[in-house]
Formats: C-alpha cells, sequence, structure tokens
C-alpha cells in the first residue's frame, strides 16, 4: 500500500515535468513549421520570378529568331539578284568584245569581166578566249559546273593577262559556292583577290570569301573578310553591302 501510495507521489510530480517538456517540443516543432512555411514561400516566389523571366528570355528568342530568318531571307534574295547582275554584266561584257573583234573587212570591187577567184576552205580555228567563256558560262547556267569549272579554267592556265582571266577566276569561285563546297570555293576567290587586286571583280570575290566563311559558321573570319573588304575597296558596291552585314553579325 506504502508502496502505490509512493508511486502515486513521485507520478504526481513528475508528470508536470514531463508535461512541460512535451510542450517545449510542440513550441519548437511549430516554430520550425512555420520557418519551413516561410522558406516555402520564398522559394515559391523565386521560382515565380525565374519562370516570369525565362518566358521573357523566350519570348525575346523567338523574336530575334523571327528577325534573324528575314533577314536571312533578305540577304539570300539580295545575293540572288546581285548574283544575276554580275551575269548579265558578263553577258554584256562579251556581246562587246564580240562586236569589237567582228569589224567587216572592206569588200573588194570586181572588174568586169573579171572571174572570182575561189573561196579558200577554211581551216577549223582555234577556240578563242571569248568562246571558251561563253561556253563554260553556258555551262554554269545549266548548272554544269564541273564543266564549266575545266572550261574556265582553261582561260586562267592559258590565257592569265586576258581581260576574261579574274572573271574567269571568279567564276570557278561561283561554281563551287553553287555546289556547297565552301573550302574550295575561298580558296578559289582569295585566287581572284591575290592574281588580280586591281580587277573589277576582287570586291566581288571578298564579298562572296564572307559568305562562304558565314555559311560554314566561321562568324571571325567572316567579319574578317568583309573588313577588309571595306578596307580595300571602300568605294565599291560590295563594301555598302558589307558594311550592313557587318551591323547585322555585330548585333
Amino acid at each position: 500500500m506504502r508502496k502505490s501510495i509512493v508511486l502515486l507521489l513521485l507520478l504526481c510530480l513528475t508528470f508536470p515535468l514531463v508535461a512541460k517538456r512535451e510542450k517545449v517540443k510542440l513550441k519548437d516543432i511549430k516554430e520550425e513549421i512555420e520557418a519551413l512555411k516561410k522558406d516555402i514561400a520564398l522559394l515559391r516566389a523565386d521560382f515565380s520570378q525565374a519562370f516570369e523571366e525565362i518566358r521573357r528570355i523566350s519570348e525575346a528568342l523567338r523574336t530575334f529568331e523571327q528577325l534573324n530568318t528575314e533577314l536571312i531571307r533578305k540577304i539570300e534574295k539580295l545575293q540572288r539578284t546581285v548574283s544575276q547582275l554580275n551575269n548579265r554584266l558578263d553577258q554584256i561584257t562579251l556581246e562587246v568584245r564580240r562586236l569589237q573583234t567582228s569589224v567587216p573587212g572592206e569588200t573588194p570591187v570586181r572588174q568586169p569581166g573579171e572571174q572570182t577567184a575561189p573561196t579558200p576552205q577554211r581551216e577549223e580555228s582555234t577556240p578563242t578566249v571569248e568562246g571558251i567563256y561563253r561556253k563554260a558560262f553556258a555551262d554554269y547556267l545549266a548548272g554544269k559546273y564541273p564543266k564549266a569549272i575545266q572550261e574556265f579554267r582553261k582561260i586562267v592556265q592559258n590565257y592569265p593577262d586576258d581581260s576574261l582571266a579574274d572573271n574567269a577566276q571568279y567564276w570557278i569561285g561561283e561554281c563551287y559556292y553553287s555546289m556547297r563546297n565552301y573550302t574550295k570555293a575561298v580558296v578559289e576567290f582569295k585566287k581572284v583577290v591575290e592574281n588580280y587586286p586591281e580587277g573589277d571583280k576582287a570586291p566581288d570575290a571578298l564579298f562572296k570569301i564572307g559568305y562562304c566563311y558565314r555559311a560554314m559558321g566561321h562568324r571571325r573570319k567572316a567579319i574578317q573578310a568583309f573588313e577588309e573588304l571595306i578596307n580595300r575597296y571602300p568605294y565599291s558596291d560590295k563594301a555598302r553591302l558589307a558594311r550592313d552585314i557587318l551591323e547585322e553579325i555585330r548585333r
């Protein structure tokens, strides 16, 4: 009986202490929960802010891609126009040279009773530079690029001092460019600049070098080519186009 009373007294004495400790623990847990709630609220705010930033960046990228695509289309259209003008210019050049070299001679006056001497048969003539160039250019327009390259190269190798030599060298580069072999196109276009720096095709060649590097993803080399064009031929039409392209590349 005494033992029961003692135990009961001990229980009565320790219960408040235990209850107090449990109350303290519960308070700590509540405080920790409140702290966690605040942290979660901050994380949600940070997440919302980050999500909004991602959304703005995505919209900006879409807008940039649209503008870039539109610009690429305009540049490609401009390039086609320039190529067509170059083609037309070469055709006119050939026609002028043909007219200059085909001046008719005087027809001798035949006296009465004079018999006309038989006309000697013509030997097969060697193809002229103009003839080779015209054939090569026709092959280029027909998309027969390897064949056109062979014909243009004949002019460069056999008639390096002819006024059409730099044009022929330039169109070799254009053939490779049309075949999307940009590495070889750069090599051939560089020959125009190195071998015919005073020719009218040198600015065009530098311009296409920049285009080739840009097509290959070599941004720095493309910029260098366009800058060289502007520095060496500042008053050429291609220099004006190069300035516009550089402005776009550097944005």
